[in-house]
């Protein structure tokens, strides 16, 4: 006698056999599994008895029920010849299963569900590779963009990847710090591009917004080569360059570095010393190669420098008594005529104009070493002093002299190289 869990306990469609035991029926053999939530197809074989009734709602995985006034499981019944077709059942349902759960994949990969992305995975572009970095663009015209648009951003070695520059050139300024510098002052924005003219030489034209200006370039390339040859223009620095100069902050290697379309803030690096003219430089484009004036002048810091360390000994050496009174200008003690001036009776006085030109001297970097600047006119000043001429007659006297030494001011020079500032008087 079998326990609710045995597995033969009233097992559907078991026959008793000829001892009470159960012989299971209807059983998949081994190696089919059994059709999950489908009922067992009715044969296309034999039609049922006439008048019976279909079944409905026999439970799945039964077969039909027995005619009427037929008993099931009586010894000898011809079993129905269902058993040999059941694994062809179950092989056509698992196919079907099969398919229809290709097809639903497939639904769901061309729709998504409500919750998919149904955007395509992003690939990378044309000057984008996987990675991150940069690849080179497929066309011309793909280059000069990608070219303008490195510009834009700020990006030196991208724009540097898309180019071919002349061998000598000087690259020291084509870097971001001095592009990004640039673009504060002159955005590059409005970047259009047209497809490429010619084809051994072939030409791209384009143009774009510098600042709020609106220019056009040609950007040129040799023969299959997919690099822009030469788009870069020379920036002039011959005037200054006998001082050390910053471009946006960064030193050029020489005083013609080449240089992307920008603008361009040249300056000393030097505190006392500044670059005088059009600045910022605008280069516009490739083929602007006109050439700036500078000069180069003491700064307002250098002045200031310089009026405070030779004002006061200046006024020091207007005010000594002594023959010598310092500032390399001394007054020899006889004159031409042979009258002789004493020692500590020596005034020497400014009138209020000339007071005046003293307090605003302003200095001027020296034609040939600009770093050493240099002044003269600090105003006029007269001297008198207790003379006694040849015959031995004494009194007061006024000594006159153009030009003489010890009668004028001699050049005032300090070399901004030297760390002490040191003030050097000396006649020229």
């Amino acid at each position: 006698m079998s326990t609710p869990h045995d597995p033969q306990h009233n097992q559907p469609n078991q026959f008793p056999g000829p001892d009470g035991q159960g012989t299971p029926q209807n059983i998949p053999p081994q190696g089919y599994p059994a059709p999950q939530g489908y009922g067992a197809p009715q044969p296309g074989g034999p039609q049922q008895p006439h008048g019976q009734q279909p079944v409905y709602g026999q439970p799945q995985g039964y077969g039909p029920q027995a005619a009427h006034g037929q008993q099931a499981g009586h010894p000898g019944q011809t079993e129905p010849p269902r058993k040999k077709n059941l694994p062809l059942i179950i092989g056509a349902a698992v196919v079907a299963l099969a398919v229809l759960g290709l097809g639903i994949a497939a639904a769901m990969g061309a729709f998504g569900t409500k919750d998919d992305d149904t955007s395509p995975t992003p690939q990378p572009s044309a000057a984008e590779t996987s990675d991150g970095g940069q690849a080179a663009p497929n066309s011309l015209k793909g280059v000069v963009e990608a070219y303008l648009n490195a510009l834009a951003k700020g990006d030196a070695k991208a724009a540097l990847a898309l180019i071919t520059p002349l061998s000598n050139a000087d690259l020291s300024l084509l870097t971001d710090e001095v592009l990004k510098d640039s673009l504060t002052r002159a955005p590059i924005t409005d970047i259009q591009v047209s497809e490429p003219e010619g084809t051994d030489s072939p030409t791209v034209k384009a143009s774009y917004k510098l600042g709020d200006e609106v220019v056009e370039d040609e950007y040129k390339f040799n023969g299959d080569d997919k690099k822009i040859f030469s788009p870069l223009t020379e920036l002039g620095l011959h005037s200054v360059k006998k001082i050390t100069t910053t471009v946006n902050g960064v030193d050029p290697k020489t005083d013609n570095p080449v240089v992307f379309p920008g603008s361009y803030m040249v300056a000393s690096d030097n505190e006392y010393l500044e670059v005088e003219g059009e600045l910022p430089i605008l280069k516009r484009n490739s083929q602007d190669h006109a050439t700036t004036s500078l000069t180069i002048k003491v700064s307002q810091a250098g002045v200031d420098m310089y009026r405070s360390k030779v004002i006061p000994e200046a006024e020091a050496c207007l005010a000594s008594k002594n023959l010598d009174p310092g500032c390399g200008m001394p007054l020899g003690d006889t004159l031409d005529d042979g009258t002789t001036l004493a020692e500590g009776s020596i005034t020497r006085t400014q009138n209020a104009e000339a007071q005046s030109t003293l307090r605003n001297i302003t200095p001027q970097p020296g034609n040939d070493v600009p770093t050493v600047i240099t002044a003269r006119d600090f105003g006029s000043f007269e001297v008198s002093a207790t003379c006694t001429e040849p015959s031995g007659e004494s009194g007061e006297c006024g000594v006159i002299g153009f030009g003489k030494n010890g009668l004028s001011w001699p050049n005032a020079s300090i070399d901004l190289n030297d760390p002490e500032l040191k003030v050097i008087w000396e006649y020229q």
